[in-house]
């Protein structure tokens, strides 16, 4: 049986065996630090970071296993399947109720205080507590986030307008996570957007929030039943600072 190790030294055996010679001398290993989610980690001997005429080649497999993933190779059907785990328990610091109709809306912040170098840990849930089962129309995803800084400069809260359809019962909850394209889309934003977007998260730390104090909103707006008259909106919002 086939070993496959996904390794960058083995993903690019193919390009390579066509490549010439003159090809073959801008492939390096290339040591630079990797950091993933802001921690820096050391790589096992066996596991290069190479370069390709100026482009960087990473060990898949050891990152997404340090990321709470696993990848899985089908020799039958010759794919790679990447699969990560969510981490189930969470704990907040802060939290944001709403209360509208037979819905509860809530806005959690595992810190109300992060560092400039730290990933923000924000999620939100909209729970249904009728008696009876109901149906809700609304766009993807269910649950919209926004960011506001102190001088008012907004992102999020974008909402695809196809139209999905969720049966509730009692006790069934919606779950979103605040995406970090909200905050790389923000920071793009603050730049002023001089260069294209691509370029901007090459050359920036586009990942954490800047020093200061921001709004976080969380928005719920659906139809609920089956007429299309009975609109709910609703939002929760927290307070965070970066400092």
């Amino acid at each position: 049986m086939k070993k496959f190790m996904l390794v960058a030294s083995v993903l690019f055996v193919s390009l390579i065996s066509t490549t010439n010679a003159d090809q073959l001398d801008k492939i390096t290993k290339y040591p630079v630090h990797l950091l993933l989610n802001g921690n820096e980690k050391k790589l096992p001997k066996e596991t290069e970071i190479y370069n390709i005429n100026g482009i960087s080649y990473v060990p898949l497999r050891y990152i997404v296993r340090e990321l709470g993933g696993e990848v899985f190779y089908n020799q039958e059907s010759e794919s790679v399947s990447i699969n990560q785990f969510q981490p189930i328990e969470k704990y907040s610091s802060m939290s944001s109720i709403t209360k509208f109709d037979d819905f509860i809306l809530e806005l959690h912040s595992e810190k109300s205080e992060y560092k400039p170098n730290e990933f923000i840990h924000i999620w939100a849930s909209l729970a249904y507590q009728g008696e009876e089962m109901t149906t809700i129309k609304h766009g993807s995803p269910t649950l919209t986030f926004s960011i506001t800084d102190k001088e008012g400069v907004r992102e999020g809260g974008y909402q695809a307008t196809s139209q999905r359809i969720n049966e509730l019962n009692k006790g069934n909850q919606i779950i979103n996570s605040f995406p970090l394209s909200t905050i790389l889309e923000y920071n793009y934003r603050k730049s002023g957007m001089k260069s294209d977007y691509n370029s901007f998260l090459e050359k920036s730390n586009a990942s954490y929030l800047p020093v200061g104090a921001y709004a976080i909103t969380v928005y719920a707006g659906f139809l609920k039943g089956d007429t299309s008259n009975n609109r709910m909106v609703s939002k929760a919002e927290i307070q965070i600072n970066v400092k």
